[in-house]
């Protein structure tokens, strides 16, 4: 069965790869094609596909769940060796599936203890809440007050600026102290679009919209999407001064799209392609 291979050596070798799933798929087989018998493989996973080597006429795929290899080699592989090179590539599968649910159960111990922190953090919410009502009623008071005079424009966006933010940080209280009674409360498109463009309109940001259906959106998943690219794209801009930050909408019939955009340095490839698959190194946030 072993033919020259040793199998322990071969689990060793396996064991020994620390790396992501797709990232240990490619180094394993670039293992398994240095053996004589093979010429070439190529593979296709859940989140990636590659070719490696010559592609020869004698081909045999191996298949596991989502997973599927396609070895090539010199000449026709008898029984024994067909059946040894079968085993090498299940193995390998098995170990690829097996970190495919470690990142899950890695991702799913992150975003736990990220809802642990955020309830221990509900009641600074409330004492900041308190606080604000507290300002925005003595910023009212000035309102009525005849005496004031023209009010600089720093304390004219305060006045527009503070109820949203209560507004908002009652919103995540509420989902804090019970999330599974979170309700996406729907808006009008081109409402929320105007309080965005207050929000945000005083940082040298420019918005675009194309407005041409008035659909309803939710307006706490929009908010949290806006409000997260833009401190991004702030953060990116402090590092690399002058570059444009545009907001783009576009709300048709069939969708509405929200894009940010920045002329800041792009993000490297290799942790683009961890976006969205699972927690990445970040310096300025939670990495989710």
């Amino acid at each position: 069965m072993n033919i020259g291979t040793p199998f322990e050596q071969w689990l060793a070798k396996l064991a020994d790869q620390q790396q992501s799933p797709d990232q240990f798929f490619e180094v394993s087989i670039n293992k398994l094609i240095r053996l004589p018998w093979f010429e070439g493989a190529a593979w296709i996973t859940k989140t990636a596909s590659a070719e490696i080597g010559r592609v020869s006429e004698h081909s045999t795929t191996f298949r596991a769940g989502d997973v599927s290899v396609m070895s090539y080699a010199g000449r026709p592989m008898g029984p024994g060796l067909l059946l040894h090179c079968k085993l090498l590539v299940e193995v390998l599968i098995q170990f690829h599936l097996a970190k495919l649910r470690e990142l899950e159960l890695a991702n799913r111990t992150h975003l736990q203890a990220i809802y642990e922190t955020g309830a221990r953090v509900a009641q600074d919410i409330k004492n900041l809440l308190q606080s604000l009502h507290t300002l925005t009623s003595a910023l009212k008071l000035d309102d009525n007050d005849d005496a004031v005079p023209t009010q600089p424009r720093t304390i004219l966006i305060l006045k527009r600026q503070l109820p949203l933010i209560i507004q908002r940080l009652q919103r995540a209280l509420d989902k804090l102290q019970a999330p599974e009674k979170a309700d996406l409360t729907h808006v009008d498109v081109a409402d929320w679009w105007y309080e965005a463009t207050t929000r945000h309109g005083h940082n040298g940001v420019q918005f675009r919209a194309t407005i041409s259906t008035h659909a309803a959106i939710p307006a706490d998943l929009y908010d949290s999407v806006i409000d997260n690219l833009l401190e991004n794209a702030y953060v990116k801009r402090r590092a690399e001064t002058g570059i444009e930050i545009t907001v783009t909408l576009q709300s048709e019939v069939e969708s509405v799209c929200l894009r940010v955009c920045d002329q800041g340095c792009a993000i490297a490839t290799a942790r683009a392609n961890e976006l969205f698959k699972q927690p990445v190194l970040s310096y300025s946030g939670l990495g989710i």
